[in-house]
């Protein structure tokens, strides 16, 4: 578990399935910018049974409130077989917690996570160029912007262009290393 100021970060467990199938497929809470696909409670369960959402190329993380409500999720993956790297995907349920930081805070808590556990060179975000506060939480963890593939992903009907981030293991050492002197 990873805790944070007001929720903490766990995995998923089977008492979970039923409200994923829920939140997983509302649109509404979701916001503009992610595909947002139906999930089948059948798939779901066959998902966790074979994993619990934690392999070696994909990992699911649940934003846990303090009451142990659903309030987010957070996923590693890997991205392409050939990088050294992972990309890092997350979405806020409920608009009423937008621009509060707690998707930084998560987020920030999640790239200390990859970066102290596994293997990897480079940690990359991915948002809609239109999801600013998106990029803006990509920015605040001190990715760099790389570029934008455009009309890379197909969202509500249209192709929409993507911006590119990167952090890097010795950028995030080094951030980490100033922390420490400014303590």
């Amino acid at each position: 578990m990873l805790q944070g100021s007001t929720f903490h970060l766990r995995t998923i467990m089977e008492k979970d399935l039923d409200e994923l199938v829920r939140l997983f497929g509302d649109r509404s809470l979701q916001g503009d910018y992610l595909p947002v696909r139906l999930v089948s409670q059948s798939h779901l369960r066959e998902a966790f049974k074979k994993d619990g959402f934690w392999s070696e190329d994909f990992k699911r993380l649940l934003m846990m409130s303090d009451q142990e409500q659903i309030i987010g999720s957070l996923w590693i993956f890997k991205p392409v077989p050939y990088f050294d790297a992972l990309e890092l995907g997350y979405t806020l349920l409920g608009r009423e917690r937008w621009g509060k930081g707690l998707m930084t805070e998560a987020a920030g808590l999640v790239v200390d996570y990859v970066f102290s556990t596994e293997r990897v060179n480079r940690l990359e975000i991915r948002c809609d160029v239109e999801n600013r506060a998106s990029a803006r939480i990509a920015e605040k963890l001190g990715f760099t912007h790389e570029g934008i593939a455009r009309q890379a992903t197909l969202s509500r009907g249209s192709h929409h262009d993507m911006h590119q981030y990167a952090l890097i293991r010795a950028d995030w050492a080094g951030a980490k290393d100033n922390e420490k002197t400014k303590n």
